[in-house]
């Protein structure tokens, strides 16, 4: 990739950390390349990897139920896929998954990529080495199980589930204490049961608890 003085680099958007690369993209709108078969520079410095690094680890420690030696992509999906809902992704990147692009996409992965695995150390170098196998597709692809289609309709759902869930949760204060109201928990009960499952295990038992106690309440 060329780059004048009115470009920002690369390496220059990883580095900075504190802001987000969709922002920096939209500032400034990318020049051709008048030679479409060159490739891009690898960055001048290493990129800042502790934002991807902890944008990770969520998936981490939301799932201490996984060993992510050893992991099939499919059946992990489900789970890993919240990391692409807007309160995980827009703090590291700057907007949603799903209004980002595919050279944003590349560029920021492939630099984490050649920067990363140096500038890291024990479990940190660990837990990138182990997450960038299951992570390199939504970066990467458009289509299939892990790809940007497909990453942007599960991240929509289970932002529209997250918000339910606190919605329910904000609102169970003001359940009666009728019979009514008693049946009213139990059948939320059973939606919470189903529809938080896309969520993290954490999220989905504290509403479930909520409900519950609400429940005893009442009856």
């Amino acid at each position: 990739m060329r780059s004048g003085n009115a470009q920002t680099k690369p390496g220059d958007i990883l580095r900075r950390g504190t802001g987000g690369l969709g922002d920096v993209l939209r500032r400034k709108p990318a020049q051709p390349n008048s030679n479409p078969n060159s490739r891009a520079p690898a960055a001048a410095s290493a990129p800042n990897c502790q934002p991807a690094v902890e944008w990770m680890r969520i998936l981490q420690k939301e799932s201490p139920d996984i060993d992510f030696r050893v992991w099939n992509p499919r059946l992990l999906f489900p789970r890993s896929v919240n990391l692409f809902r807007d309160e995980h992704f827009v703090p590291l990147f700057g907007k949603p998954y799903g209004q980002t692009n595919d050279r944003e996409r590349l560029e920021y992965f492939d630099g984490l990529q050649r920067g990363c695995p140096s500038q890291l150390q024990g479990p940190d170098q660990e837990l990138f080495r182990n997450m960038t196998q299951i992570l390199t597709q939504p970066f990467r692809a458009n289509a299939g199980v892990y790809g940007w289609t497909e990453v942007t309709k599960e991240a929509i759902r289970r932002d529209s589930v997250a918000a339910w869930g606190k919605t329910t949760a904000e609102s169970l204060g003001s359940t009666p204490a009728t019979l009514a109201g008693l049946q009213s928990t139990a059948a939320l009960e059973q939606k919470a049961q189903t529809d938080m499952a896309l969520l993290w295990p954490r999220e989905k038992n504290a509403l479930l608890q909520a409900i519950q106690a609400r429940g005893k309440t009442i009856a």
